[in-house]
């Protein structure tokens, strides 16, 4: 039985990724600053509270749960923050927070767990990114900075890790209806102003899932966000002239 590592599972995708992976048989490993404690749930499924922000408590973490017998096969780094705002309007410790969650703690238990599975010469990481980690758009310059930082961290230990026999995938979803965008953006006009395009978290858990028994590096959801990206790549002048009013709707 395959265990599994998930960060940011108290709620939204990362809850809903839990649940589909419970389901599959797993024993699930959920992650997350908001468990007051640390509890067995039942005898597959056992909710561990570490704040990403602390990096001796993820150090801990990890030894604790290895040495109870629950090291990793998987690690679902899915924990993130946003906050929507204009570069000149986003304070320093707001951008410091956003990286300190959505980097700096990623490679924190990464970098942890990778000794791990090193040893085992087995393992698969998973980085849920975003897809504006490959196409920015307007009130989002911190958020899509941190992605890119995600995207390309992940690329490099991809190389790094393939010698070992760890699997590195990224999943790149557009904007997911989960309580993320309320606390990105409070006042609701973004989420009121995409809410046909938002992405059904049940079904982004389902890939992500889905990439546990059969690794791929890239997940891009829904496809036309990376058709968009990818045309941005190779022609920005003109794609930004295009598509400059869906670029800003935040």
């Amino acid at each position: 039985m395959k265990t599994i590592w998930i960060t940011g599972a108290s709620s939204g995708l990362g809850a809903e990724i839990s649940k589909q992976a419970q389901s599959k048989g797993y024993r699930i490993v959920k992650l997350a600053r908001s468990f007051s404690t640390s509890k067995m749930e039942n005898q597959n499924i056992i909710s561990v509270h570490m704040d990403l922000l602390d990096e001796n408590q993820v150090m801990k973490t990890v030894k604790y749960l290895s040495e109870q017998g629950l090291a990793p096969d998987v690690v679902i780094n899915n924990a993130g923050i946003g906050i929507f705002k204009t570069a000149w309007d986003i304070n320093q410790q707001e951008a410091e927070q956003i990286f300190r969650v959505n980097v700096l703690g990623m490679m924190a238990l990464t970098g942890a767990v990778i000794p791990i599975m090193k040893e085992k010469q087995s393992g698969h990481i998973i980085q849920i990114g975003s897809q504006a980690g490959k196409l920015a758009t307007a009130k989002a310059s911190v958020y899509a900075a941190s992605k890119h930082a995600v995207i390309g961290y992940s690329n490099a230990i991809r190389l790094e890790l393939k010698p070992f026999g760890i699997a590195v995938s990224t999943v790149n979803p557009g904007p997911i209806a989960t309580p993320f965008l309320k606390q990105a953006d409070p006042s609701g006009s973004y989420e009121n102003s995409i809410k046909k395009w938002l992405l059904d978290p049940t079904k982004v858990a389902e890939r992500v899932v889905r990439l546990i028994e059969t690794p791929k590096r890239e997940v891009n959801l829904p496809w036309w966000m990376n058709v968009a990206a990818k045309a941005h790549a190779v022609a920005p002048h003109l794609f930004e002239s295009i598509a400059g009013p869906f670029l800003t709707k935040k």
